[in-house]
């Protein structure tokens, strides 16, 4: 499955505006009736990004989407580049590119339904939640056949924006993740490069510390060790191959005629090759640690 692109004309109408924040940068997000390119109508949560962030994050947004979907973790069935009408929705006076062609991209994914397990575990506001709030989400987590595929793909793409916002309840052992707005360790890797990317807080595998007392067992590591390493097996070098092709058409559309497209795709893949290597070694390592003299008496 690649990024589709839908045209002007598949936006039709604005359902409701749902969020002014997303992915650690203001964003507009709203919920709109669009048609996709096999005219399938369907409720679709659009995000329209501020000009000088959108390249970064529509990438960041596909890069995550198609690796998820290579995992095998549950989200949105579909997920493209839309563009957006400046009639349509106004765009900031200082966007070259909208004055230019008459429209920008956003990103689209088409609904799945549900809430977001913040809404559903949690009393507002969410900064004030409890003890309790937080044991009885993690519970519903680990219940989840899937809790230790997503801790380690995580891992593996730098995600540090894990909360409950971004995990949607189907159903029990059901669920859906949203927003790869803050991959690559949620560094700005446009104007800063990759540096520290790999330095981030990966926050279910704080959860799951924080759940087993501060030392979880070397049997409670395991299936995490287990993740990692088939990680290693489902993104073999062939899918980076396909990957890479995939995005060369996003950046394509977003940045037309940039020599250095191949260039930028090499280091951000890169980035995760050498996190699916690192990840086995550290949650081995972790494993060691809680399980060691030290890791016993560590806080």
């Amino acid at each position: 499955m690649s990024i589709e692109i839908i045209e002007e004309e598949g936006f039709l109408d604005t359902l409701r505006l749902v969020s002014n924040t997303s992915g650690g940068c203001s964003a507009s997000t709203r919920l709109a009736t669009v048609c996709w390119p096999d005219g399938e109508e369907a409720d679709t949560f659009i995000k329209i990004f501020p000009y000088i962030n959108r390249n970064k994050e529509i990438i960041n947004e596909s890069f995550g989407y198609l690796m998820a979907k290579r995992a095998s973790l549950r989200q949105s069935p579909r997920a493209a580049l839309i563009k957006i009408s400046v009639d349509d929705i106004p765009a900031d006076p200082r966007d070259t590119f909208a004055k230019q062609y008459g429209f920008y991209y956003a990103w689209a994914c088409r609904s799945i339904g549900s809430s977001n397990m913040k809404k559903l575990y949690f009393s507002p506001p969410y900064e004030s939640a409890t003890t309790e709030e937080f044991s009885n989400y993690f519970h519903a987590l680990t219940e989840w056949d899937d809790f230790e595929k997503l801790l380690t793909f995580d891992d593996c793409i730098g995600n540090c924006d894990r909360n409950p916002g971004n995990i949607i309840f189907i159903n029990k052992n059901d669920l859906a993740i949203i927003d790869h707005g803050l991959i690559f360790g949620g560094k700005d890797w446009v104007n800063n490069g990759l540096l520290n990317a790999h330095n981030f807080q990966n926050w279910l595998e704080n959860f799951f510390i924080q759940q087993h007392d501060g030392k979880p067992s070397m049997i409670a590591w395991q299936p995490i060790i287990d993740a990692s390493k088939n990680n290693v097996k489902i993104f073999d070098e062939p899918y980076f191959d396909e990957i890479t092709y995939k995005m060369e058409a996003v950046f394509n559309s977003l940045i037309p005629s940039v020599p250095t497209t191949k260039v930028v795709i090499a280091i951000l893949v890169q980035y995760f090759k050498d996190r699916l290597q690192e990840s086995v070694a550290r949650f081995n390592g972790l494993s060691s640690y809680f399980n060691s003299s030290v890791g016993a008496i560590a806080p």
